[in-house]
């Protein structure tokens, strides 16, 4: 990193859990180059010694602080003061992260949150979303530049320490504590003197940057040897300290004040949860006068009913919850999801109604929905479910972190495949590595031929290799490969489809490519077998007995491996976890559905191997998705590309990315695309418009930032036309279809 980081972890009577967290961040850290502090004000001379073990490994730049010798208080409020004020650094640094002693970061997260450290941005918000209700209704964003934008979406979850690093330049050089102290006590006895400082110094600034890094499942860590301290006086910090820090605020934040305290307040472990009441209520929180003060602001402080708060204090939360199970399980009839999610993670009993793989599969999915429709609007998983029993079924009966039981998952998904699937799974089944590695999991898609019985054929006669799942809604092949994606158990997986066949080598190739077991993809090659040509020649004599190289990837490259041409979606296999984690997932009901989802999982492949080895036999005829004549379904090209390009914009990748994404959008979105309906379709549909808008919308200064040179001039004449005219009429693409069709062997298309 060009940055220097000081990441600072404030602790008090808590060894243990300095070891262990010490044991995992010390190495991971220390080659990003972050510098880690103890600030302890222990007692004893524990904690001490046990940084001195580790830093005596040389593994990281560590630091002990003994936390007393600044004086005043002892407390994590005064210490993180301290912190902010740079009290006990060796240096200068050019980010502070403060961070409880029982939290960690790791994986692709900790990947995240330092790549956008060396971006420069004033404020890293690296935020775990889980359990977040409220967020459900805002679609993500990755940069802020408006301090109030800010504070309206993410102001309630600022009150941890751990989520939140700071340019000392810009956000903390610039304090003046004693005034700070003096408008907004900011001080060692205030409990939220994070989220006052940060945005009381936002609301002096000219102009900012704040980065959010949503943090994946489980890339955020916690001890279990230590547990919150606050639970003791619950009131006093979130009634009594919590509302009036916020309204203390300047007043550019009163538009969103009421919310963002509302939002904190309602927040599972507080008021949010019919379980958090009924440990206050035993704890003996609810006294007389507290219970007059929480029943005249409730609307305020909570989404719950005030009516659960009345029956919990009178001791019927056993039938409250029975009542809210039933509407829990009403709510996927109601098609009402968010409902459903709401009482699923307010009510901690759920986890004893529900077998322990069953409640996790819920817990996971229900963290996917909130992804899903933060991202896009809207969930593939929930999409026409209507019972727990469906949910389970289209997630899988694994889950993303479940160890993988065998190498490769191949994956096969059927639509009125009776003619080929023998041949397809035949190949698989006969592959020279051995049947232990690699499981087959066939999805019959709602066949209206005998696909099944081949399936269950085959099933029958490898039971312990192949798995067959019948759905009885057509999903096309994209929603067929999710379902599988989310059951298969392998490392990874392995798309093939029904129509086409694998070498017999095949897995053994990619074997030869995984190296160490460190890389996330590996590509290969193809052979077209065809009823008759129409994309382009690929002649090639292959030995299979030895693999070459052709080209590596590692972490750093993405630029690179989005550039590269990887070939196509069954050519490769990919680390599961990767699709997982980042919640790569094919579009479902569309055609050209790998046009999305190809060019998506590229950039969260941290590492990839391509070899020059064939494993694929693809199988082109007049009756497959590509191929077919006229078929509307063409149509989900377009759409298939303009669901990447949002996504792009919703993660954040084409702003990392713009100009590749734009050759990239000009290439396959609109000259492909115009290929294709000339090739395949006799009445050329109108899409003009449509294409023309989408590429302005996305890339505004497309006239003087796009390059053409490589285009045919044919494909030239049509970008000149795209830049002057807003509408064509049939006959003005008609004689562009004459000239490309003309063109014939020139061009090389390929999906």
């Amino acid at each position: 990193m060009k940055n220097r980081v000081a990441c600072c972890y404030l602790t008090h009577e808590h060894p243990d859990v300095i070891r262990e967290v010490l044991g995992h961040i010390c190495s991971e850290y220390g080659k990003k180059g972050i510098d880690i502090y103890i600030y302890d004000s222990s007692a004893g001379e524990e904690t001490e010694k046990i940084v001195a073990e580790y830093a005596a490994k040389g593994l990281c730049g560590l630091y002990y602080i003994d936390a007393g010798s600044f004086g005043g208080r002892d407390g994590g409020n005064d210490k993180y003061l301290h912190v902010l004020r740079g009290d006990g650094l060796s240096g200068h640094y050019d980010y502070i992260w403060p961070t409880k002693d029982r939290c960690w970061f790791e994986g692709e997260t900790l990947d995240r949150v330092c790549e956008a450290i060396d971006e420069d941005h004033d404020i890293v918000f690296a935020v775990d979303e889980r359990d977040r209700y409220e967020l459900i209704t805002k679609l993500s964003k990755d940069v802020y530049t408006d301090p109030v934008e800010f504070f309206g979406d993410y102001g309630a979850l600022t009150t941890n320490w751990e989520c939140l690093i700071r340019r000392t330049d810009t956000m903390l050089d610039p304090i003046e504590w004693v005034r700070y102290e003096s408008l907004y006590g900011i001080s060692g006895m205030n409990n939220f003197n994070q989220t006052l400082s940060l945005f009381v110094r936002l609301s002096e600034t000219d102009k900012c940057s704040i980065r959010v890094i949503e943090s994946g499942l489980d890339d955020k860590r916690y001890s279990d040897k230590a547990k919150p301290l606050w639970t003791s006086n619950l009131m006093e910090v979130w009634i009594d300290k919590w509302i009036p820090a916020i309204y203390s605020l300047p007043s550019i934040y009163d538009g969103h004040k009421l919310a963002v305290i509302k939002t904190q307040l309602s927040h599972i472990s507080l008021f949010g949860s019919n379980d958090a009441l009924v440990a206050m209520r035993d704890m003996g929180a609810f006294t007389k006068d507290r219970v007059a003060l929480l029943w005249s602001m409730w609307a305020m402080i909570s989404r719950l009913p005030v009516t659960n708060l009345e029956r919990i204090l009178a001791g019927e939360e056993d039938k409250l919850f029975e009542e809210e199970y039933e509407e829990y399980l009403r709510s996927f009839a109601e098609r009402d999801y968010e409902k459903g999610y709401y009482l699923f993670i307010r009510n901690g009993r759920m986890a004893d109604r529900f077998p322990k793989d069953r409640y996790r599969i819920l817990a996971l999915s229900y963290y996917m929905f909130m992804k899903e429709i933060r991202r896009s609007g809207r969930s593939l998983l929930f999409e026409g479910v209507d019972s727990v029993d469906s949910l389970v079924e289209k997630f899988g009966t694994l889950s993303g972190n479940t160890p993988c039981k065998r190498l490769f998952s191949i994956i096969i998904p059927c639509y009125n495949a009776a003619e080929y699937v023998d041949r397809a799974i035949g190949s698989a089944v006969d592959q020279t590595v051995g049947r232990g590695l690699f499981e087959i999991i066939a999805v019959n898609d709602a066949s209206t031929d005998d696909t099944q019985d081949h399936l269950l054929e085959w099933e029958k006669r490898y039971p312990d290799n192949i798995t067959v799942i019948t759905y009885e809604k057509n999903l096309r092949q994209g929603g067929a490969r999710n379902l599988a994606i989310r059951r298969a158990s392998g490392e990874y997986v392995c798309f093939l489809d029904a129509d086409d066949w694998l070498e017999p080598d095949a897995l053994a190739t990619y074997m030869a490519g995984m190296k160490d077991g460190s890389v996330d993809m590996i590509t290969s090659n193809h052979s077209e077998d065809k009823e008759y040509q129409v994309f382009y020649d690929l002649t090639m004599d292959h030995d299979n007995d030895t693999v070459t190289l052709e080209k590596e990837f590692g972490p750093g490259d993405t630029a690179d491996i989005i550039t590269y041409n990887l070939g196509y979606v069954c050519e490769s296999v990919y680390r599961r976890k990767v699709i997982v984690d980042n919640d790569v997932w094919f579009p479902e009901h569309l055609a050209y559905e790998d046009i999305y989802w190809q060019r998506l999982i590229r950039f969260y492949v941290r590492s990839a191997v391509v070899v020059t080895n064939v494993t694929l036999h693809h199988y082109n005829h007049s009756e497959s998705t590509m191929m077919k004549k006229n078929a509307p379904h063409h149509l989900d090209r377009l759409t298939c590309y303009e669901m990447l390009l949002n996504e792009y914009r919703s993660r954040g990748i084409l702003r990392d990315y713009y100009r590749n994404i734009m050759n990239e959008t000009m290439s396959i979105y609109f000259v492909n695309s115009y290929y294709m309906f000339f090739t395949r379709m006799d009445e050329i549909p109108d899409a003009y418009s449509r294409m023309r808008s989408t590429i302005y919308e996305y890339f505004p200064d497309w006239v003087e930032g796009y390059n053409d040179s490589d285009v045919l001039p044919v494909f030239q004449e049509m970008i000149q036309l795209l830049k002057c005219k807003e509408t064509v009429t049939p006959k003005e693409i008609e004689q562009y279809k004459e000239k490309v069709l003309r063109a014939g062997n020139q061009i090389r298309y390929r999906l």
